[in-house]
């Protein structure tokens, strides 16, 4: 498929065309749920049509969950093509050099959100209380907490913190767990921003109905 082809193909359909101008780092499906407001099977079902035609591919084909996705060479010359130099405001093309197996395992809730509230040596239940405080809703026992941060131990993401007098275990991001955490802050951002988008479409609406009902008095 040539350049023009793609591009014609990604327009064809106003779903495909947003989710492929959505995608600013490695996403997951559930990711780009949350930030194109479409249902996650039809999120899925688009990423498989834009990995058939080379346009993207997942970062981690092993896993059956949590699957990542990011641009071909191809389908970089046609988010470059298709967006504005604005919209590709901080994308980064060239990935930094990390197991992206290993950042898509830390995709999911409670796992990503352990790394995004660890700014300092913390233990379980500090981080308990800082997800519980940032986080309204989420479900979460130091229990839980304490057998994610042995994992993230034993895989890299984090290490114990050397403090004297201190009873209890405390924790810190190595330099790995600091990407992961700068990727998934990012990527609440991006969700964020469209959350906040979404929510001044009606407001915009109702404004705009305003005008054109004082314009006909």
């Amino acid at each position: 498929m040539k350049l023009q082809e793609a591009i014609t193909w990604l327009r064809k359909e106003r779903r495909r065309e947003k989710v492929f101008c959505s995608i600013r780092q490695p996403m997951t499906a559930v990711q780009l749920t949350k930030r194109v407001d479409i249902a996650k099977s039809t999120i899925s079902h688009t990423l498989r049509e834009m990995s058939r035609y080379q346009l993207i591919s997942c970062l981690n084909p092993e896993s059956s969950k949590g699957r990542l996705y990011w641009f071909t060479e191809f389908g970089i010359r046609c988010h470059k093509k298709m967006t504005q130099c604005h919209d590709r405001k901080g994308v980064r093309y060239k990935l930094p050099e990390i197991d992206w197996e290993l950042y898509a395992w830390t995709c999911f809730e409670h796992r990503s959100s352990v790394i995004k509230v660890m700014e300092v040596p913390v233990s379980p239940s500090d981080i308990r209380r800082l997800l519980v405080r940032r986080f309204s809703g989420i479900r979460i026992s130091v229990n839980n907490v304490h057998d994610i941060i042995k994992l993230f131990e034993k895989m890299g993401i984090v290490k114990r913190a050397m403090i004297r007098k201190r009873k209890r275990a405390r924790y810190i991001l190595t330099e790995l767990g600091r990407k992961f955490q700068e990727l998934h802050i990012e990527a609440e951002k991006l969700v964020s921003l469209a959350s906040a988008g979404r929510a001044c479409q009606p407001l915009a609406l109702e404004s705009s109905k305003g005008v054109a009902f004082d314009q006909s008095r």
